[in-house]
């Protein structure tokens, strides 16, 4: 299960969720093995990304997360859409596994395949864009380091191809 969207809707604050569950996106990238964390306490195996998506659809991500330490620290998943001048143009944040799995819990060893689904938006322009992965700690906005590279604080995935038309 995937989840797109949750909202809280006024003038009673009543809660929207949107998940899509239809469509499994496998881990077809393997062998990533960028690490996060100083000193890296996880590192992400693989992910799933499909190669095309349409406007105003849904673009499913699937990783694969391997603990290396334990920690104590419940640190959030961000995945961004982003164009080729690096603006972010969609977004999810959340604990793994739907909140259901706080890398507190992690145990050595163990592996996790976390989902996410993006909104996209209805006039999202055909053309190249990135998926870029991280964690961070929510009390602070303050992102993991990654082993990708000096300052590098996200991965990036892809690219997908954004068709023209919408998915309506």
């Amino acid at each position: 299960v995937f989840l797109l969207d949750d909202q809280s809707i006024p003038p009673d604050d009543r809660r929207l969720v949107l998940y899509a569950g239809a469509q499994e996106q496998p881990l077809t990238e393997t062998g990533v093995g960028i690490r996060f964390g100083d000193p890296a306490w996880v590192r992400l195996n693989g992910y799933g990304l499909p190669q095309t998506a349409r406007p105003g659809g849904s673009l499913l991500v699937a990783l694969e997360w391997e603990s290396l330490a334990p920690v104590t620290q419940n640190y959030q998943v961000f995945v961004h859409l982003l164009d080729s001048s690096g603006t972010k143009l969609a977004q999810r944040d959340g604990q793994p596994v739907l909140w259901l799995r706080p890398t507190s819990t992690w145990q050595t060893g163990e592996r996790i395949v976390d989902r996410y689904g993006l909104l996209l938006p209805d006039d999202l322009p055909a053309g190249d864009y990135r998926v870029a992965v991280g964690l961070y700690d929510p009390a602070t906005g303050e992102r993991q380091p990654s082993s990708a590279g000096p300052g590098d604080f996200a991965i990036e995935l892809g690219p997908v191809w954004v068709e023209n038309g919408s998915n309506q």
